[in-house]
């Protein structure tokens, strides 16, 4: 069974995203390592593909792989997610589309 996760809100960018849900006290460096991030998950995952959560962690560098493509679905991106297989609780990731704005 695949699950598509929406955006609630659309917004225009990750620095935005960020301080709406309450990264007041982050600095523009920290910003920077996380836009870094995100950009190097949207490049892996832009390709439509699935991906397993090892790889997007991989990818960006950070344990927190994974709340990239929640930043990503906050910025309007559709992501899909299904189950590696029928009894398994590990899941794969897809980028499907990005909504209009």
């Amino acid at each position: 069974m695949t699950t598509i996760t929406r955006p609630l809100v659309l917004t225009p960018d990750l620095f935005e995203y960020s301080r709406r849900n309450g990264f007041e006290g982050m600095t523009e460096r920290d910003m920077s390592g996380l836009q870094e991030a995100c950009r190097r998950v949207w490049k892996l995952m832009r390709d439509g593909k699935w991906h397993d959560a090892s790889e997007i962690i991989d990818i960006a560098e950070q344990r927190e792989g994974l709340k990239r493509l929640r930043e990503l679905r906050g910025l309007g991106y559709v992501v899909e997610r299904e189950r590696t297989d029928a009894e398994s609780r590990e899941w794969r990731y897809r980028l499907v589309e990005a909504v209009p704005a």
